[in-house]
């Protein structure tokens, strides 16, 4: 019976060991290695369907280490686990027996302490790989996204800029007016309210004398022994009149002061107007000079290609001219020297090199009066 139990807890362990053992070494190369490159991490440190040495030692000590780790993991746990059970097993079958108690219970002890020792090691290997792979990897620089560069913006003509010129100057011109309009209606609020300054100080005057007058009459009729209750009644009037009075001219004070301010505001926004009125004068002038200019740089530039133009063609008159020089003196050659047989066309050909030759200086005379011509118009333009 003990023998029976032996095996078979001997039988599984074999069995289960060799089960984990191809799974270890056949599934990860099954299921890892033949994923496509595209869908692989781009940070593996080698592909096993490379050959090692081309990872130099790097690549080698990494695939040791993790073949360490997946014999620790997937093979010696396993196996101690299952002596593990096995000895747990013995000391339950076995409990009546003490010698087999006490031998299960070191099985269970060393079981235990090497399943610790598989743990730690495993994880003792896969920090050391970590760190391999962190240190042989170079960091990924940054990418640098440039922002698309800006459409390049169109050089505008001198009439364009002439034309925006004059519209800012109308548009200032016309901020001018308004700045002299408000100018003047503020101007206008000024003497008004001048005007309503002066009638309440007169009224309030008034006033005044009217209270003093009411209180002589009041001290008047009570020294008098008579009855002051008119006088005092003529009395309030004239201080209810007075007060009235002060407060009219306290706000005939403060509108003035604030036309006042409304007036210097004015002033100073038509200032702001009229220089700016100038400003933009100047840079219409600048801006319609400037196409001035550029017209008649346009207009020398052309005398300019147009004298170069006719100095070419004199020169090509010239060399007309050259050549049918040359096919007279030819000409004129073959008719002294030519025989009797001969002598008829030559002298066709020696009238027709003289025909040539007069129109090649017709040609080149023309030539060098356009030349003359285009030079004296060069002139006037430069001058102009």
């Amino acid at each position: 019976m003990k023998k029976l139990f032996t095996t078979i807890g001997l039988l599984l362990a074999l069995l289960t060991s060799g089960i984990i053992m191809f799974r270890t070494f056949t599934t990860p190369t099954a299921n890892a290695y033949q994923i496509e490159e595209s869908y692989r991490p781009k940070n593996a440190p080698f592909s096993v369907k490379n050959d090692i040495t081309n990872q130099g030692v790097a690549g080698a000590t990494i695939l040791v280490l993790q073949i360490i780790a997946g014999a620790l993991l997937y093979f010696a746990a396993p196996v101690a686990v299952i002596m593990l059970i096995v000895a747990g097993l013995s000391m339950v079958i076995f409990g009546a027996e003490s010698d087999k108690v006490d031998a299960a219970k070191k099985h269970i002890m060393w079981s235990v302490a090497g399943l610790l020792i598989i743990i730690l090691s495993y994880t003792i290997v896969r920090i050391i790989i970590t760190f391999s792979l962190s240190a042989g990897t170079p960091a990924e620089e940054p990418v640098e996204i440039e922002a698309p560069a800006a459409p390049a913006e169109k050089e505008k003509t001198p009439e364009e800029m002439a034309e925006e010129a004059e519209a800012a100057k109308e548009e200032a011109e016309d901020s001018l007016k308004e700045a002299d309009e408000t100018l003047e209606n503020t101007q206008e609020k000024v003497e008004e309210t001048t005007k309503d300054l002066q009638e309440a100080q007169k009224t309030l005057t008034e006033a005044t004398k009217e209270l003093q007058a009411a209180q002589e009459e009041f001290a008047a009729a009570k020294a008098a022994g008579e009855d002051p209750s008119d006088a005092a009644e003529k009395a309030k009037e004239a201080q209810e009149k007075l007060d009235d009075a002060v407060e009219t001219n306290n706000k005939a004070v403060d509108t003035k002061s604030k036309a006042i301010k409304d007036l210097i505001e004015a002033e100073k926004a038509q200032k702001k107007a009229a220089q700016k009125v100038e400003d933009t004068t100047d840079f219409a002038q600048d801006a319609e000079m400037n196409v001035m200019e550029t017209e008649e740089k346009a207009t020398i530039d052309e005398a300019k290609a147009e004298v170069a133009k006719t100095q070419k063609a004199e020169e090509k008159a010239q060399a007309a001219k050259n050549k049918a020089e040359e096919a007279y003196e030819k000409a004129y050659y073959e008719l002294e020297n030519a025989e009797a047989q001969d002598y008829e066309e030559a002298k066709q050909n020696f009238a027709k090199a003289t025909n040539n030759v007069e129109q090649a200086e017709k040609d080149l005379e023309e030539s060098k009066k356009a030349v003359d011509k285009s030079k004296a118009n060069l002139g006037e333009e430069q001058n102009n």
